[in-house]
Formats: C-alpha cells, structure tokens, sequence
C-alpha cells in the first residue's frame, strides 16, 4: 500500500467509524515507536483489539486516539510542505522513521542532535514534534531565518486555533464540561500560554475528541526556542 493509499483508507475509515479497520491499519506507521515505552502498552492493546477481540469497551478511546495521532501527524506534513520545509526522509510524518535518519543524518550533520533538539520538547506523542524538529534542523538557513519561519508557523497555527475555536462555540454538541488534558497542561506552562482555556480536551458526543486548539498547541511547544 503506497502513502496515498493509506491516506484515503484511513480518512475512508475515519468517516465510517470503521474501528477496527483503523486499529489495524494504524499499528502499520509509526516505525520505531512501538518498542519504547510507553507505547508497548498500546501497541499490545492494538494488537489485541484486532487480534483477539479484546478491549471492545474501549473503542471510543482507541477511535479518538488514532484520529487525534493521525491527524496531528497530517498536521505536520501539512506545515512542512506550506513553508517549504525538508521533507525528514522523504516519508511523511506517520511513516517517517527516526532511526533510519538519524543513521543518514549523522554522516551529513555532526551536531544533529543540538541543532533538533532546540526545536524539540517531550509530550506524550513526539512523532509529530520529532518532525517538524528533524525538518528545521535539516534547514540550510540562518539562525535568524530559522527563527522567522517558526513565527510565521506560530502565526499559521494560532489562526487555526481562533478558526476552530469560534466553530466549537457555535458546535451546539459540544458539552460544557470540557477538562484541560494533562499534556496540554504542561506544554502551555513550557511555552507560557497566557490564556490555557483554549487548550480544551472537548467531551462530544461522550467521547474524548482532541479539537485542533489541542494540535496547536501541541505545536506550540516549539516556542520553547524563543
């Protein structure tokens, strides 16, 4: 299955509230995370889902966390293509495999690790922050070109958020009792968010739905380089 296949079967099977379609096609990306903890744990809860019929009870939290780690991942490539980013690898965001570039990069740039991880911060699902990181360390520019880029992908993203922010108000399925998540929490503390309201976990539907404030300001952590 090539990139764009998978891309419309997953969107296909989003759609259609296929879970178990998405439960197995979605233990096929992310190489390299499954090992790690601590998404051992959640690659066997995958597994058995699609495996064994297990954890059957848990669909609406698995559904929400493939759709919420699909689409921030689709996130990323979107950002990188929009401002004219290096392509990590050649492969998008949920197959970019971080193992195989670090081996390549290494032989081009020494110091690969200091210049990622000024762009870098730990969250829960780094695919995404790991990146974007690989891109703009990947970037022949200046330091202050660099910095440009990431004001005008702040500026892109907080035009998202206020976007979405004003639909989910009008959305009259979104209930009131919506609760800060835990990462959303810490990455606003890191990067000096002055309003956390808008980093809202959304209870729709009585299912946890990441909104696209929680995609923004996932990204937003990359303001730790100011």
């Amino acid at each position: 299955m090539t990139p764009e296949e998978m891309v419309d079967a997953m969107t296909e099977h989003i759609y259609h509230g296929r879970i178990m379609e998405m439960v197995r096609l979605f233990h096929q990306t992310c190489p390299g995370d499954w090992e790690p903890a601590p998404n051992v744990s959640f690659s066997g809860t995958l597994r058995g889902y699609y495996d064994f019929d297990q954890f059957e009870d848990e669909d609406p939290e698995l559904a929400a966390t493939i759709r919420f780690r699909w689409e921030t991942a689709l996130l990323a490539d979107y950002i990188v293509s929009l401002f004219g980013l290096p392509v990590p690898n050649d492969e998008m965001c949920i197959l970019w495999n971080r193992y195989t570039w670090q081996q390549r990069i290494e032989a081009t740039i020494p110091d690969w690790r200091d210049r990622q991880y000024k762009y870098f911060s730990v969250s829960r699902f780094v695919r995404p922050i790991g990146y974007l990181s690989a891109s703009l360390s990947e970037l022949e520019a200046t330091e202050e070109t660099k910095m440009a880029k990431i004001s005008e992908i702040l500026a892109f993203l907080e035009q998202i958020e206020q976007s979405n922010a004003q639909k989910v108000c009008q959305n009259a399925g979104v209930s009131s009792c919506g609760r800060l998540a835990p990462i959303l929490r810490e990455i606003c503390s890191k990067v000096g968010v002055a309003s956390q309201g808008s980093c809202t976990v959304f209870m729709m539907s009585g299912e946890n739905t990441w909104g696209v404030p929680a995609f923004c300001y996932l990204f937003l952590c990359i303001n730790i380089l100011f």
